[in-house]
């Protein structure tokens, strides 16, 4: 699957990826959160671990387990 950034870059998203995040039971039914949280996040981070990956994290009020962020 590829998306689109808030900065217009161009965004993999492996079949492995979205299936391991579907596994988690508060994005089982939210898979359309990735695109808000690329699209629209409150943070963004370079990986420790690899510098060409890039974390996405946005607020989420009201998941079914309670607030949190959403990283992607």
């Amino acid at each position: 699957m590829n998306l689109v950034d808030y900065a217009g870059n161009s965004i993999r998203l492996t079949d492995e990826r979205l299936n391991h995040i579907k596994e988690h039971p508060e994005m089982s039914n939210n898979s359309e959160k990735i695109n808000e949280t690329l699209i629209n996040p409150d943070i963004v981070i370079k990986s420790k671990i690899d510098e060409e990956v890039r974390l996405y994290y946005r607020f989420y009020e009201g998941l079914s387990i309670g607030n949190k962020y959403l990283c992607y």
